[in-house]
């Protein structure tokens, strides 16, 4: 059996066995290392696939997967070390495990957002309307959530520090021209800040204004 003739062979049937391969496999070195590397590609490519996918994900882009171009057999004789077919078809596949865990690494993002959302939705910022925080502990609060203000944000009516989702925030209120504005810095690394506005005024102005004092340390 020809080296040709033995890699054709396992193209169609990777795990096909005979006498006449068994005996080619132990003479020839470099088949032998062709097969090895191909089966640890298809062992690579089994362990990498057992995570879950989107229904139909992996079938639509392997639909558009362009056929290898048959070569000729001295071609096929003298090419060592090329990619195999097979291989071509892993490397799309842990192209997909790589966009499905880039997806699932988005998940925590979104989440942790409406949790922080959620948690300020459920306030009542009204509540302290008649109140003002003094600078001692407006500052406190700034410190300990590592940020610090560079620029006017208002009268701050109330502020404290508190966990949301085991993550240390600092909330205030500020009360704005526009109204009541709650806001939450996330420390614990994600160095997020979150603001509400009162109900029709516009919020990402607030956003912006109020982002652009604090500075994180």
């Amino acid at each position: 059996m020809q080296c040709n003739q033995l890699r054709e062979l396992f193209t169609s049937d990777p795990h096909s066995q005979n006498e006449a391969t068994l005996q080619h496999l132990a003479e020839c070195d470099e088949c032998a290392e062709w097969l090895t590397e191909l089966q640890s590609f298809e062992v690579a490519l089994s362990e990498a696939m057992q995570i879950g996918a989107p229904e139909e994900l992996e079938q639509r882009i392997l639909a558009q997967q362009k056929p290898p171009e048959t070569a000729t057999i001295s071609q096929l004789h003298t090419r060592r070390h090329k990619w195999h077919p097979a291989l071509a078809l892993a490397a799309s596949l842990l192209l997909v495990v790589g966009l499905i865990t880039s997806l699932n690494d988005q998940q925590p993002i979104e989440l942790f957002e409406q949790q922080m959302l959620s948690w300020l939705s459920d306030q009542q910022p009204a509540h302290y309307l008649n109140q003002q925080a003094s600078d001692s502990e407006v500052e406190g609060m700034f410190r300990e959530v590592g940020a610090e203000l560079v620029g006017d944000i208002g009268t701050v009516l109330h502020c404290r520090i508190t966990t949301v989702e085991d993550h240390k925030v600092g909330y205030f209120i500020i009360d704005s021209e526009q109204g009541l504005v709650s806001v939450l810095l996330v420390a614990n690394g994600s160095k997020s800040i979150f603001v509400q506005s009162s109900a029709g005024t516009d919020n990402s102005k607030n956003e912006q204004r109020i982002k652009a004092a604090i500075h994180w340390i």
